[in-house]
């Protein structure tokens, strides 16, 4: 038993002790026949390496919802309740907001900005609602009410007018 606890031990170390990484080499002996350093005047200039691609852009918060959201139909194309989908939000340049549905009875509303912050008035209920940007024609919105958080992702439809 004691000589395969040594074994295991012995084993043990050389597994760790292979894993460690290599020490630094020392540094090579001052060679007297090396030639001396150029002057500096004489040195090219290294290149720097070309920078490592960015990741891709991720998604960020509108700085100004009016100039994203205004004057623009979206359709719903994903809820987090799974319901609404083809729903369409037109936010008029007035503060209207009208959310038709294929499925359901038209509703009107108002939205808002106070200090760059998105609201939306539905059903006499104001809900403070996130807007983050993906591009000229995807939208996500994040719409707290008192049954919780819902997420909601838009893209432009553009196939739906302008309502009046």
């Amino acid at each position: 038993m004691r000589t395969s606890l040594l074994s295991f031990a012995a084993c043990s170390a050389l597994a760790l002790a292979a894993c460690q990484a290599d020490p630094a080499p020392a540094p090579a002996p001052a060679d007297a026949t090396a030639p001396a350093p150029a002057p500096a005047s004489a040195v090219e200039t290294a290149t720097p390496p070309a920078p490592a691609p960015s990741a891709p852009a991720m998604p960020s918060p509108a700085s100004d919802p009016r100039s994203v959201l205004a004057g623009k139909v979206w359709r719903v194309t994903q809820r987090s309740d799974e319901a609404g989908v083809g729903d369409t939000y037109a936010f008029l340049h007035d503060g209207r907001l009208l959310v038709g549905s294929p499925n359901g009875t038209p509703l009107t509303g108002s939205w808002t900005i106070k200090d760059g912050l998105l609201s939306m008035t539905e059903e006499g209920v104001t809900h403070p609602t996130g807007l983050v940007v993906t591009d000229a024609d995807h939208v996500r919105l994040r719409h707290y009410n008192p049954a919780g958080v819902l997420d909601i992702t838009l893209e432009r439809a553009k196939d739906v007018p302008l309502p009046d």
